[in-house]
């Protein structure tokens, strides 16, 4: 399981965190501090630890942020792990909403499409069109990615291989990793030609010994959206409120443009 807990990060996107602070800071901290349970996705894991870096300092209140795959936050909720609030993809949101874990006031936030990714020695193979994509996946020596069961990446992937015809194929060398991890292990593979892994867009860069081959063909390309929303029963309704606010606030945009995101107009 790649569940990790994490208060709000101090370091990264210096400038945007800047910025996000000096916005902010419009509020004057409360007098008396409480803490948020705030589940995150991992693939804005990043741009929402600014935010709430920024938040903390603004308001004096503590972010304890719950980073894991999509599916294992809808596991972790079903369990009874308590969440103010949930930042996830749109689906898994969908069936928290269905299950009353969380309330049905979704804060549109982001949106990143699909591309795959390479080891850094390898050779940058056409994937432009599908029938390009295919020959990819059939020469690929190894692919990569993340357990399906928890991660729409990995869904993806299967969903392509079937529309390529190639599943088959593609499961027989096929690495499925925990959810977040295909890239990084991607970068520690030593397997002979050359292997690929399939990520949103946003999960590629900054990984050493990887590099980015492109985004997937059009014609397959997925977007996928995130959202954020209150839990079931926050503990303190006005800071849940006044958290998904600074999530869904124009400052906080520029946070997730600055990881690669395309953000909710």
């Amino acid at each position: 399981m790649s569940r990790c807990i994490q208060s709000a990060p101090v370091t990264g996107l210096l400038g945007v965190t800047a910025f996000l602070s000096a916005a902010f800071l419009g509020a004057a901290p409360t007098a008396q501090a409480a803490e948020l349970q705030v589940h995150v996705t991992i693939a804005v894991r990043v741009a929402v630890g600014e935010i709430a870096a920024a938040f903390e300092k603004r308001s004096g209140h503590t972010i304890k942020m719950t980073v894991a795959a999509p599916g294992e936050i809808v596991a972790a909720l079903q369990g009874g792990a308590h969440a103010d609030v949930v930042v996830l993809t749109d689906g898994g949101l969908a069936e928290l909403e269905n299950k009353g874990l969380v309330r049905r006031t979704r804060v549109p936030l982001a949106t990143s499409a699909f591309g795959v990714a390479t080891r850094s020695g390898d050779s940058v193979p056409d994937i432009s069109t599908p029938e390009a994509l295919r020959a990819v996946l059939l020469g690929a020596s190894r692919v990569i990615y993340n357990d399906p069961k928890t991660s729409p990446s990995g869904q993806v992937l299967l969903r392509v291989a079937e529309r390529l015809g190639v599943a088959e194929q593609v499961k027989a060398k096929s690495q499925v990793v925990a959810g977040g991890a295909s890239v990084s292990t991607l970068a520690k593979d030593t397997s002979p030609g050359y292997v690929v892994a399939l990520n949103p867009l946003t999960e590629i860069p900054g990984h050493p010994g990887t590099k980015l081959v492109g985004p997937l063909p059009k014609e397959l390309q997925v977007q996928i959206s995130f959202s954020a929303a209150p839990g079931a029963h926050p503990q303190d309704e006005a800071l849940a409120q006044a958290f998904l606010d600074a999530l869904a606030s124009a400052e906080a945009k520029q946070a997730y443009v600055a990881t690669g995101f395309d953000v909710v107009k």
